[in-house]
């Protein structure tokens, strides 16, 4: 409709949620904000026809490999990330994860924990997700605990499926390419800056 309409000249829309911390995040239509992402964007193919799913190599934390990849659906409505049940295995270990919290169905971290990333790769470029976006209190969801959770879980329970949440999608800038079939994704940069420009071309 907006294509339609002239108001747009491309079928994309780009996703930037800031951080854990944040208000609020922006989406885009037909255009995309060169400020809020750190270098350039990888384009990747979708490689489902009915879903915003996209290859993804290498999961690792603090350079400690847990995954050599797969297929992950982006989706900006699911709260968490679901990573296959292997690689979630090699974080519990390495992050000390305890035991499932059972009103948020995350497992629990220590508030405390030293600082981590949790890095993502796709094609030649990176997604690092901190830690301050990945441990989570309680208090945040409404409960009466002192505890933390953790915001990646198993994919025993999305019924299979990878999907990289909110959790993982604050430390990633997105544009859905509609036209193309393609996603572009960089790492987020946080900031007040702003420098939108129109998507006329290839992204």
């Amino acid at each position: 409709m907006l294509q339609k309409s002239g108001i747009i000249s491309r079928n994309v829309y780009s996703l930037y949620l800031d951080s854990i911390d944040a208000a609020t995040g922006s989406v885009l239509f037909g255009a995309v904000d060169s400020s809020k992402y750190s270098g350039s964007l990888e384009t990747l193919p979708l490689t489902s026809p009915n879903a915003f799913q996209v290859a993804y190599g290498d999961i690792s934390v603090n350079g400690q490999s847990v995954s050599s990849g797969g297929n992950a659906i982006l989706d900006s409505g699911t709260s968490f990330s679901y990573i296959p049940e292997a690689a979630f295995a090699g974080l519990q270990k390495k992050l000390k994860l305890g035991t499932l919290e059972p009103n948020t169905q995350l497992y629990t971290i220590d508030c405390n924990a030293a600082s981590f990333n949790v890095d993502f790769k796709f094609g030649s470029s990176t997604i690092s997700v901190p830690s301050s976006q990945l441990i989570m209190p309680l208090k945040n969801f409404g409960l009466n605990s002192n505890q933390c959770v953790f915001g990646i879980v198993s994919t025993k329970y999305s019924s299979g499926y990878v999907l990289l949440g909110d959790t993982f999608l604050r430390s990633a800038y997105v544009v859905y390419d509609l036209d193309n079939k393609l996603v572009g994704i960089a790492p987020a940069k946080y900031g007040t800056a702003s420098s939108i420009q129109r998507v006329t071309g290839s992204l």
